[in-house]
C-alpha cells in the first residue's frame, strides 16, 4: 500500500518541461477498456485529465419563473403560477485554489520495483505524466497522462484481449513486459516486480 510522501513531492510546485515515464497496472472493465487498480476510472486512449474525488458534487437550484403574461401583470388579475423547480446535479466548478501538493489525486506511475497493485494476470502499461506533476520516491502522481505501451498477459481471455486491443488500437502492444520496458523505460529505473 502507498503512503502520501511517497507520491507527494515537494509543498511547492515548479515548471517543467517534459514528461515523467512509469509502470502500472491497469484493471479491465465488461467492453474491454482499461481502468485504474485502486479508482475505478476508465482511462482513454490519448489524454486523460484527472479530476479531484475529495470535492463533493454539488445540487443547484433554479427558482419558479414567473410566467404571468404582461396583461396580467398590469390589471392584477391573480393568475396561476409556474410552481416546477428546475435541479441539476454535477461536479462543481474547478477549485482554482486547487493544488495536488494539498491532496492524493492524480493518475499515478511507478519506478523500479514499486508497483505493488500488480497481480498476475493484470494488463501492465507504461504511461507518460505532465501538467502538475509530483515526483515521489516510488513514483509521480500527475494532472495529465497518457498511455504509452501495453503489455496483456496470457493469462487475459482472448476475447477480453481483443477488445483491449481495439479500444486502444493507436498504443503499441508488446509480447512481455520486459520488451515493452526495453522500448519505452520508467524514470528512475526498470519496475522489475512485475511481468
Amino acid at each position: 500500500m502507498t503512503s502520501p510522501e511517497e507520491f507527494a513531492g515537494t509543498a511547492s510546485l515548479e515548471l517543467a518541461m517534459g514528461v515523467v515515464r512509469g509502470s502500472r497496472s491497469f484493471k479491465v472493465d465488461y467492453m474491454g477498456r482499461l481502468t485504474g487498480v485502486a479508482y475505478p476510472g476508465v482511462w482513454a486512449p490519448g489524454e486523460n485529465l484527472a479530476q479531484c474525488l475529495k470535492v463533493d458534487w454539488v445540487m443547484t437550484y433554479a427558482p419558479p419563473v414567473d410566467t404571468r403574461s404582461w396583461l396580467e401583470k398590469l390589471i392584477g388579475v391573480p393568475a396561476p403560477r409556474r410552481t416546477d423547480c428546475t435541479f441539476s446535479y454535477g461536479p462543481p466548478e474547478p477549485d482554482p485554489t486547487h493544488s495536488m501538493s494539498d491532496c492524493r489525486c492524480g493518475f499515478y506511475g511507478y519506478y523500479e520495483g514499486s508497483n505493488d497493485f500488480y497481480e498476475p494476470g493484470m494488463v501492465s502499461g507504461v504511461v507518460e505524466g505532465y501538467g502538475e506533476t509530483l515526483i515521489g520516491t516510488r513514483g509521480f502522481r500527475c494532472s495529465k497522462a497518457r498511455i504509452v505501451a501495453l503489455h496483456i498477459p496470457v493469462q487475459v481471455p482472448v476475447p477480453q484481449a481483443d477488445l483491449i486491443r481495439r479500444n486502444y488500437q493507436n498504443v503499441p502492444f508488446f509480447p512481455t513486459f520486459e520488451s515493452m520496458i526495453s522500448e519505452f523505460p520508467p524514470d528512475g529505473g526498470t519496475d522489475r516486480s512485475v511481468s
